[in-house]
């Protein structure tokens, strides 16, 4: 019989939706064992963090700026910042210039057209978009956003 499983389950059971808010913590006999609701977003169990994916709002595509000016203030040196993920986000970088590269080499584009003033805002929009783009249709391409 495991002696510390009745006060985490008699814990657990009495936590209701309006609780989640609160910060509780529940602790097993063994201290490697915890379950902490920190928030509704936010619930750590055991030593794992799991976090929902964060989702835009109307109030994010408001205060979302513009491709053009970020670019823009990129160059001029404006929004420089060190971060803890710079290594991370080196290693992403190259991969998705590796695979811009592969598509402009598969698909013959020439090579200077990343020097053109449209593509370096093509890619913060993409950015700005987020994970889970589809990319345009061949439809899309060739009519819809010639007529715009």
């Amino acid at each position: 019989m495991n002696m510390g499983s009745e006060y985490v389950n008699e814990d657990l059971f009495g936590l209701e939706d309006e609780d989640i808010g609160e910060r509780l913590i529940v602790e097993r006999m063994s201290p490697t064992f915890l379950v902490e609701v920190v928030t509704e977003e936010e619930v750590v169990v055991g030593r794992f963090l799991q976090k929902k994916p964060r989702q835009k709002g109307p109030m994010d595509h408001f205060f979302t700026p513009n491709a053009e000016m970020v670019v823009q203030n990129r160059r001029s040196g404006k929004m420089n910042q060190t971060t803890i993920n710079d290594a991370y986000k080196k290693e992403a970088r190259e991969r998705a210039c590796m695979l811009i590269t592969r598509w402009m080499y598969e698909a013959v584009i020439p090579f200077n057209a990343v020097t053109y003033p449209s593509f370096q805002p093509m890619i913060e929009a993409i950015g700005q978009y987020g994970v889970g783009m589809k990319g345009p249709t061949f439809h899309e391409v060739r009519v819809t956003n010639l007529k715009k």
